[in-house]
């Protein structure tokens, strides 16, 4: 194996180099000791290969066996720093002197000038005349100190009046270009006026008919806001009827409802929102969160009034249902969300469809023979059946004797309508035949006609867009999120005029 110096920066090597090499006393340790602190080599790299050439060795060397390897390229002697030059004496004049000695120095300055004025005084008027200038004659006096202090701090005081002069100035006009600027950020941000006159753009933003509607659902919140259960911008706690934290308000309230509004019609994130209205994200999420609570609550408290008696429904029913269904209550249907896939097995497992073949949430809804909404279940998952949705709500509570359910084939809830002595609409089966007869396909075609306004109610709850899909961050409130939008369809014109 060939030679080779481990030093660092070193490159010699035997056979190439007239040079010898050592190895390192690895026997000794205390003289290894001084090898390694010398060389600056780790223990760890020593072995019987390592090796030291002899230009590291003073003379080229190695002198004895105590000798240590002391010639490196680091060690190279530096030059020394020159000496500091010395200091020149200062002049007398910018010497400081003592207090004392400068009163003595001002007393013979007045000596001086009074000296000055006695001999000015006895000079002739023929050297006057001779050429020589009263200024030549006059001798120079000695400025005073004192004087010069104060006149620098008259100097330093009329500065920092001007620069306070200036900093009120300038605080005044930052103050107006902040004003101007609220203005212009108002100018900018979305709000409800730049849209209240244009019905086609209330219906766009916020799935109310026109900004009449709007007012009118706002002032249907007034007792809220009167009660101080909601202010603007605040945060509020679920559960509890008070203010958490009220704060200055950003937005109005009307603009806050229309905030929320937006966000269910057009299933808009947060972060558009906030950019809109020119608001924090959090704050936007507080807003959203607030009223739809609010909302819930209101529209909760009017739940009972949603399902009409048996003299409202029949004279408001229609000829079609009067000819051929006269005893129909309501018609019912379910209908599903899709939600993000949760991570939990057994969410997973109770939110399965098999009918959409996705993570859904499903409802029952049912409306009036005329198309208005009147009844709104909560939300299952999507693994539960349509009798059991039926079943678990308290649907078959408002049903009376004498009623009639219009359905599609899929409810199978005869018998639970039977007890409750009402009967079901349904299409025909087909069963062991091989067709219907002449009557079941009249029937099917009567029942499908009338049946669709369900889907058209459907239809119209779906268009809040933030039902479109429900990410897991918004499941919690799912069940608030599906009735408001649920009960704001009854905004709208009736399906059945």
């Amino acid at each position: 194996m060939p030679k080779s110096c481990c030093v660092f920066g070193c490159s010699s090597r035997a056979g190439r180099d007239d040079v010898h090499f050592y190895r390192l006393p690895r026997k000794k340790p205390e003289l290894l000791k001084k090898w390694l602190h010398n060389m600056r080599t780790k223990t760890a790299k020593v072995n019987s290969n390592t090796r030291v050439c002899s230009k590291h060795f003073v003379g080229g060397k190695k002198r004895g066996l105590n000798d240590v390897p002391s010639v490196f390229v680091w060690r190279k002697d530096c030059p020394g720093r020159r000496p500091p030059r010395e200091r020149s004496q200062l002049p007398a004049s910018r010497e400081c002197l003592p207090l004392q000695d400068s009163v003595a120095v001002s007393s013979r300055e007045e000596e001086v000038e009074e000296s000055c004025a006695s001999e000015n005084d006895q000079l002739s008027e023929g050297e006057l005349e001779s050429g020589m200038s009263e200024g030549e004659i006059l001798p120079t006096i000695t400025e005073n100190p004192v004087d010069k202090l104060e006149a620098q701090v008259k100097t330093f005081l009329e500065v920092e009046r001007g620069l306070k002069e200036h900093i009120i100035s300038q605080e005044q006009i930052i103050a107006d270009l902040s004003a101007q600027n609220k203005i212009l950020l108002e100018d900018r941000r979305f709000h409800f006026d730049l849209i209240r006159h244009d019905k086609e753009l209330v219906r766009f933003y916020t799935g109310l008919p026109d900004a009449d509607v709007f007012t009118t659902l706002f002032q249907s919140l007034t007792p809220f806001f009167e009660a101080g259960i909601i202010r603007s911008s605040s945060s509020y706690k679920a559960g509890e009827h008070h203010i958490s934290n009220p704060r200055t308000p950003i937005l109005s309230k009307v603009d806050e409802l229309f905030l929320t509004l937006m966000r269910l019609r057009m299933g808009a994130p947060l972060a558009d929102l906030a950019f809109r209205f020119k608001i924090h994200l959090s704050t936007a999420s507080r807003i959203f969160t607030t009223y739809l609570d609010l909302l819930y609550r209101h529209f909760e408290a009017m739940k009972a009034k949603l399902w009409p008696s048996r003299a409202q429904v029949d004279a408001l029913m229609p000829e079609e249902f009067k000819r051929h269904f006269c005893s129909t209550r309501c018609v019912v249907d379910c209908t599903e969300l899709m939600i993000e896939k949760p991570s939990d097995p057994d969410l997973q497992r109770a939110t399965w469809s098999s009918y959409k073949n996705h993570n859904t949430l499903k409802a029952l809804l049912a409306i009036t023979p005329d198309g208005c909404l009147s009844f709104v279940s909560e939300l299952y998952g999507g693994s539960v059946s349509d009798r059991e949705i039926v079943e678990s709500c308290d649907f078959l509570t408002l049903i009376e004797p004498g009623d009639s359910v219009m359905a599609d084939k899929g409810f199978k809830v005869k018998d639970l309508l039977e007890k409750r002595g009402a009967t079901l609409n349904i299409p025909p089966y087909l069963e062991k035949k091989d067709q219907l007869s002449h009557q079941e396909t009249v029937v099917t075609r009567r029942i499908a006609k009338l049946r669709i306004h369900v889907e058209r109610q459907m239809e119209r709850v779906k268009n809040f867009h933030i039902l479109d899909f429900l990410p897991i961050s918004l499941c919690d409130i799912s069940n608030k999120i599906f009735m408001v939008c649920a009960w704001l369809t009854q905004f709208q014109p009736p399906l059945c005029p």
